[in-house]
């Protein structure tokens, strides 16, 4: 089964498939989990722990690869603009307490060192309902 870099190399070997064949492969960030707590579910914003080191992970992974497009993290939800953009104390669930949030704007950055082109990044703000 696929764990650690197992896992990792089926997904870099795979997106290079599909784009050595003319498509586009957007990844994602869409589970995390603070510090020793697994990722089985979806929360509310990445989690400063480890989000950064998987988006450094994957733009280095991809870096000459213009074909690879990255979704910084699906759906933040409850959440202020300040802490999507700057990151901020979550207070955490059942499973976690309170826990550090990274915000989107770091991300970028995070990518953006890589050498990464800017403009292959995408990241969503859910506006309220009015």
């Amino acid at each position: 089964m696929y764990g650690g870099s197992n896992y990792q190399r089926a997904v870099i070997d795979y997106v290079n498939e599909l784009t050595a064949n003319g498509m586009y492969a957007i990844v994602d960030l869409h589970w995390t989990a603070p510090g020793t707590a697994p990722a089985t579910s979806l929360r509310s914003m990445p989690d400063e722990d480890h989000s950064s080191l998987f988006w450094k992970s994957v733009a280095t992974a991809f870096a000459d690869n213009p074909n690879v497009l990255f979704d910084i993290f699906n759906e933040p939800f409850g959440v202020g603009w300040d802490c999507w953009r700057d990151g901020c104390v979550y207070p955490g669930g059942p499973d976690t307490g309170p826990w550090q949030a990274v915000g989107m704007q770091a991300l970028v950055n995070t990518i953006r060192a890589t050498g990464r082109p800017s403009g292959s990044c995408s990241v969503g703000w859910r506006l309220p309902t009015i």
